[in-house]
């Protein structure tokens, strides 16, 4: 990462007169210049009209393009100098450009006069024109360029990037919008002998900053705070003016005032390409268009305002995510982001009408034209125009030019509006902060209910909020923490609430916590938990098809396994749930949650994928005699390193209760513990013993000719030391692995070495 403080300026005017700084401009349609613009305008280089519209079909004159060479260059404190002056006489001392203008053609030499002693200030400036401005004002002189003007100097600044993007016609007005587009490329762009220009603005600029979040995208920052992660890290900062929400997953340069606050933040020239993921695995993505992208493991992701790697992040790239993908220069995939720029271009509405004999809801609210050849993604997955609903809510995303339809909903108690409660633009609900979609604001005491539903958009805004009487939302997922009166559950929408419970499901026979639990909202919005009775759904789950029987399986839907319903539940992938066959024995499916539309959102599977288990060195121990002298069944053990997969090492134990009878075999293994009592044990087998050259990164490894894959936490343990290692120390330390894979899925679980 490069830092470099140069010479500050005073301060950064907006380029035009009549300006609002840092304006989110809605009258431009183009993706690339609007992003161009506010980028901009959170700089005060550029900016709007008093009635917010940026007008980008507008010429600009040459004084304007005066005054943007002279801001961008830091030489302000000269206009003052030149303000009296009267060089030509059509910019007299007095008029607002004199000095911009003065100092242009004097001291920086950016233009120049007429022949005839004029500057024509109010004349607009060509395309050819501005781009010589943007040359000279990146060093380049005439004898640079060569003598051919304009040729020669459109010719150097395709070259260099500076007209990237851009269809140029040299003689042609430059538009208001045509010059956002060239000014930030103008700020990415090399000068002709040094650093990058936004670096010699008159700022603290910092490279290879990621913005993870603005205060748009993530209601848990306050306003005028940023999160940016710089060297991998994320960190919370002030800005001056608001970043644009479009920005967000971009890598650049940030640019910092002398007050120490964020004055802007310059994208870095990324070819950006919009992609529908179909599927994933460790080595790369499967786009809906039928391509495939190779992702190395360490390539940034930036997802819910965090920064994570591909190897870590890959498993929540689900079917239906908008991925983008940033290229450099050199054509090398830089990083991966969700969001952002998705939802820029398109209005969100709630459908007032299914399918019905042939009538398309959507014409409701967009053209028959754009109807007709825009694919529709429901929740994930592509569908027909006969599968929408009423109350679905839909976005058109003009970056990825489909139509985004989801039915995904919550029930609970409005617990917070900002900025008040009858104009409410975001809400607080189950402990989750959620704003309203496409700025539109709600008056929620109008609804007269406790508990309310929330009718969320594909971006997770709120389109609408209905009273839960008349509309409730199909809730289920993990127990993660119970009291005599509150519950936190990881529900399958993705959304982990916590709220009060209508009772104590913290005691009981059939305690809760660690299992999956159905959830409901009782009027005065409190959670009802009810855990389902596992008799099984009679039909066996296609994986490939996505199908239980006749029933339809979301692609997004959460998948939940046990090794005894008694015992902790997990949550696993779709991958894993695969297995050999891509078939699951209806013997194993336990329970489907179905939505209003028949659909499976959840399932609970048993003993499908072997996850259930705690794996590690299993020991056993004496428990005594019982009142008649009896010896008491024996209690086990399983230590293990329970930060596997982190780099780090913590040695944990799990102990299983006594009073239950099972066949345990060591020394590896793996425990299902309920009830502090042992449930279930997955015995471990030895496969084979292996050389380091046998390891494919992290994720595989070859016996026999054969890839054995790895489970994410699988164990190391040296046996010598009689303690646990990562797999890279082992590697480095070791030349002799044992593999040890369970019976269910035949993944690795333990790794001995000595």
């Amino acid at each position: 990462m490069k830092k470099k403080l140069i010479l500050l300026t005073a301060s950064l005017l907006a380029l035009w007169l009549l300006a609002l700084p840092a304006a989110a401009f809605d009258d431009i349609g183009d993706a690339a210049t609007k992003s161009a613009a506010e980028t901009l305008s959170t700089l005060g280089i550029i900016a709007g009209f008093e009635d917010g519209s940026y007008r980008p079909d507008l010429p600009l004159t040459r004084a304007q393009f005066a005054k943007m060479g002279v801001v961008c260059l830091g030489k302000e404190d000269s206009v003052t100098l030149y303000q009296g002056y009267t060089i030509f006489p059509d910019v007299r001392s007095g008029n607002w450009a004199a000095g911009y203008v003065n100092v242009a053609v004097r001291e920086l030499k950016l233009l120049s006069g007429y022949p005839d002693g004029t500057f024509r200030p109010d004349q607009p400036i060509t395309e050819a024109e501005a781009i010589t401005i943007a040359l000279r004002m990146l060093d380049y002189t005439e004898s640079d360029l060569g003598s051919y003007w304009p040729n020669d100097y459109m010719l150097k600044a395709a070259e260099i990037g500076l007209t990237e993007g851009l269809e140029v016609v040299p003689t042609a007005e430059m538009s208001r919008g045509k010059a956002a587009r060239l000014l930030q490329n103008l700020l990415v762009t090399d000068r002709k002998e040094g650093e990058v220009f936004s670096l010699g603005m008159g700022l603290t600029g910092t490279e290879n900053v990621t913005l993870l979040a603005t205060a748009e995208t993530d209601l848990a920052l306050a306003q005028g705070i940023v999160r940016v992660a710089m060297s991998g890290s994320a960190s919370q900062l002030a800005v001056t003016n608001p970043l644009p929400a479009s920005l967000v997953g971009s890598r650049g340069i940030l640019l910092t005032g002398k007050d120490g606050r964020v004055a802007g933040f310059v994208p870095a020239r990324y070819e950006v390409v919009a992609v529908t993921v179909k599927s994933r695995d460790a080595d790369g993505v499967n786009t809906e268009a039928g391509g495939r992208i190779l992702v190395p493991a360490g390539t940034e992701v930036v997802r819910g305002g965090e920064i994570a790697t591909y190897k870590t992040a890959y498993l929540d790239l689900r079917q239906g995510t908008a991925l983008y993908l940033h290229y450099d220069e050199n054509g090398a995939l830089s990083h991966l982001s969700t969001g952002g720029a998705a939802y820029e271009s398109g209005d969100t509405y709630v459908l007032g009408r299914s399918w019905k004999n042939g009538e398309n809801p959507l014409l409701d609210h967009y053209d028959l034209s754009l109807v007709e050849k825009a694919p529709i993604y429901k929740n994930g997955t592509r569908i027909d125009a006969s599968s929408l609903a009423a109350n679905d809510v839909v976005t058109y995303s003009a970056a990825l030019e489909q139509f985004l339809v989801s039915d995904l909903r919550l029930t609970g108690r409005i617990d917070e509006a900002h900025p008040t409660r009858t104009r409410a633009q975001s809400i607080s609900l189950l402990g989750h902060t959620f704003r309203l979609s496409d700025d539109r604001e709600f008056d929620v005491d109008a609804l007269g209910e406790s508990a309310v539903t929330l009718l969320l958009a594909a971006d997770g805004t709120v389109a609408d909020i209905r009273p839960a009487s008349a509309l409730s939302a199909h809730m289920g997922g993990l127990v993660t923490a119970l009291s005599a009166d509150s519950a936190t559950v990881e529900l399958w929408s993705g959304h982990t609430v916590t709220a009060a419970t209508v009772q104590d499901y913290s005691a009981g026979s059939r305690p809760l916590l660690g299992c999956y639990a159905d959830v409901s909202v009782s009027y005065d919005g409190k959670l009802m938990l009810r855990a389902p009775e596992y008799q099984g759904v009679g039909s066996d789950f296609s994986v490939a098809k996505m199908t239980v029987g006749t029933r339809r399986v979301s692609p997004d839907a959460a998948f939940y396994e046990y090794a005894d319903q008694n015992a902790g539940f997990v949550r696993v992938e779709k991958e894993d749930v695969y297995g050999r066959t891509g078939l699951v024995s209806a013997k194993n499916v336990m329970y489907c949650k179905v939505d209003g539309a028949g659909v499976v959102r959840a399932m609970v599977l048993k003993n499908v994928t072997g996850d259930a288990y705690t794996y590690g060195v299993i020991s056993e121990q004496e428990t005594g005699v019982d009142d008649d002298g009896d010896p008491n069944p024996p209690q086990y053990t399983v230590t293990y390193d329970s930060t596997a997969g982190t780099g780090t090492v913590t040695e944990a134990t799990l102990s299983g209760g006594r009073g239950v009878s099972l066949t345990v075999q060591g020394p590896y293994g793996g425990m299902a513990v309920g009830g502090k009592l042992l449930r279930s044990f997955a015995r471990l087998e030895k496969a084979g013993t292996v050389k380091d050259d046998a390891f494919e990164g992290e994720t595989g490894v070859r016996l026999n000719g054969r890839l054995l894959r790895m489970a994410d936490d699988v164990q190391v343990y040296d046996k010598r030391g009689e303690c646990f290692v990562t797999l890279a120390q082992a590697r480095e330390r070791f030349s002799s692995f044992e593999l040890y894979t369970d019976l269910i899925s035949g993944k690795v679980r333990v790794i001995a070495v000595s």
